[in-house]
């Protein structure tokens, strides 16, 4: 039997044991170094990164309609949408009518009985958080593992598969169907920490159209009418406090933060749209009325939506989101509510 040569020079006479000393040094700084290396998904490929970059990018700057599924198990329930730069209208086709307009951040949604509710930031069903200034994507690598799977085809269109895995427990993980020619998203589906789907919406059927003629509702409410930071109500005192954050999930940065009027009474709320890019959740504090019962107390579930609310003497707050509980409920443990005007 012919016997098996040695990995490495075992020496020998003459200037042969001279060779394999350094050599074999070599080898095993080699592998020494590789083992300590980083791993190789520390930073993510830039072509991955940059179909997140063009995908959000084309969620605010296509035109285009269609319809689409959306399954929260056991729930199926399909939608029109219509979108174009600045505004969305988004019409349930299964069940009672509902429709939902977004114009900038402000966003309704119209019933069955027919009245307009003002909710706050945009929803989570319908696209990723709105882009901002300073929305960290280019950092997404520190928080998730981005993975280009291959391509394959949805609702008729060639499309890239993006896998993207959260690297702590603070937020869900995606999977992408992304247009390889308009970067649109066509399917996306919602992932636990543990890998269990949570949701998932995929397009039947998707249009591109030169122009789409805005809703009635978008001509009198302009971006330009937004109110700033702070600003009160129309005829009411914003007696909202100010929110203090001592502390907020690694990536997450605050997007935008307004006084609302919300619920029937109109009463000024404090919203705070909070996102690291993918993810996102909103806080809302009210103050009580006498005798009120605060909207949540402690936590709350429905299906991936995780909601946790405390009261801190008659204000109250809510914090919900497309994220695990353990995101809102330590967000919401450390807030600290400042006076109107206080430094």
């Amino acid at each position: 039997m012919t016997p098996r040569p040695a990995p490495f020079p075992r020496g020998g006479t003459g200037g042969g044991e001279g060779t394999a000393g350094p050599l074999r040094s070599a080898v095993l700084l080699a592998l020494l170094a590789l083992a300590l290396a980083p791993p190789l998904h520390a930073r993510p490929r830039p072509r991955a990164l940059s179909w997140i970059v063009r995908m959000q990018g084309a969620l605010h700057r296509l035109t285009y309609e269609g319809r689409y599924v959306f399954v929260d198990p056991p729930t199926i329930v399909a939608f029109s949408v219509r979108h174009a730069p600045g505004w969305e209208r988004v019409t349930t086709l299964d069940g009672p009518r509902r429709v939902m307009v977004r114009v900038g951040r402000w966003t309704g949604i119209k019933g069955p009985a027919g009245r307009w509710i003002r909710v706050g930031g945009t929803p989570w069903y319908t696209a990723l958080p709105p882009r901002g200034r300073g929305l960290p994507l280019r950092r997404l690598g520190r928080f998730y593992r981005l993975r280009l799977v291959g391509f394959g085809r949805i609702a008729g269109d060639r499309a890239a598969l993006l896998v993207v895995a959260p690297r702590d427990v603070y937020r869900y993980g995606y999977r992408f169907w992304i247009a390889a020619r308009t970067r649109l998203p066509l399917r996306t589906v919602l992932v636990a920490p543990a890998g269990r789907v949570l949701e998932q919406m995929m397009f039947v059927d998707v249009a591109f159209p030169a122009r789409l003629p805005p809703p009635r509702l978008v001509q009198w409410r302009r971006p330009g009418r937004e109110r700033r930071r702070g600003a009160g109500v129309p005829g009411t005192v914003p007696a909202v406090p100010d929110c203090r954050l001592l502390w907020l999930p690694p990536g997450f940065r605050v997007m935008s933060d307004e006084v609302i009027p919300e619920g029937r009474r109109r009463e000024p709320t404090r919203h705070l749209l909070v996102s690291d890019g993918l993810g996102s959740f909103s806080i809302f504090v009210r103050k009580l009325a006498a005798g009120a019962p605060p909207p949540l107390l402690g936590a709350n579930s429905l299906g991936p939506i995780s909601a946790y609310g405390r009261v801190v003497g008659d204000e109250a707050i809510t914090v919900v989101g497309a994220v695990p509980q353990i995101t809102v409920r330590t967000t919401a443990e450390r807030i600290v509510l400042v006076p109107p005007g206080a430094p």
